[in-house]
C-alpha cells in the first residue's frame, strides 16, 4: 500500500496481534525507511510461541530451550539449524512491542528478551520435559478469542 498509494504515506497504520516475524534483515530496512516502523505495533500475550517463529535472529527461541538425553538435543540443534538455513540466518521484528501477561494485564516497559522469551521458553520446556499440559497453554495463549479480546476489554 504504502508503495503503490503514496498519498497515504504518514497515514498508514499496522497493528499486529500474535505475528510471526516474517522479514529478514533488508525487509525491515526496507519496511522501516519507509517510515512504517514508527506506526507498526505488535502485541503478543505470555506464552504465545507463535511471534517467535520462525527464527529471531536476535531472540532465540531454540537457544532459550534444552533438551533431555543426546537423542532429543541432536534433534532440537538440527531442527534449530534446519530453520536457521531456510530463513538465510533468521528474521527481525519490526515496530514497537504491546506485552501483557497471562491474566491479559498490560506489562508496562516490557521487552522481548526479557519478558515474553523467558516466558515462552519456560513454558515449552516444561511441556518438551513432560508436563504435557503446558502445550495447551501455549497453544491457547494464540487464541484470539480467549487470550488476545480480553487485554482490550
Amino acid at each position: 500500500v504504502a508503495l503503490h498509494y503514496p498519498q497515504f504515506k504518514g497515514k498508514i497504520q499496522v497493528h499486529a496481534f500474535a505475528a510471526p516475524v516474517t522479514g529478514d534483515t533488508n525487509f525491515c530496512n526496507a519496511y522501516n525507511g519507509m517510515g512504517l516502523g514508527e506506526t507498526t505495533h505488535r502485541y503478543q500475550v505470555q506464552n504465545d510461541m507463535v511471534p517467535f517463529v520462525p527464527l529471531w535472529t536476535s531472540e532465540d527461541l531454540f537457544a532459550a530451550v534444552s533438551m533431555k538425553g543426546i537423542a532429543d538435543e541432536i534433534a532440537w540443534v538440527l531442527a534449530a539449524l534446519g530453520v536457521a538455513y531456510y530463513t538465510k540466518g533468521g528474521y527481525s521484528a519490526v515496530g514497537d512491542f504491546t506485552y501483557f501477561n497471562s491474566s491479559h494485564q498490560l506489562v508496562p516497559g516490557a521487552v522481548v528478551g526479557t519478558s515474553a522469551l523467558p516466558a515462552v521458553a519456560a513454558t515449552l520446556q516444561a511441556g518438551l520435559n513432560g508436563n504435557l499440559a503446558d502445550f495447551g497453554v501455549i497453544a491457547a495463549a494464540h487464541s484470539a478469542v480467549d487470550s488476545y479480546r480480553p487485554c482490550f476489554t
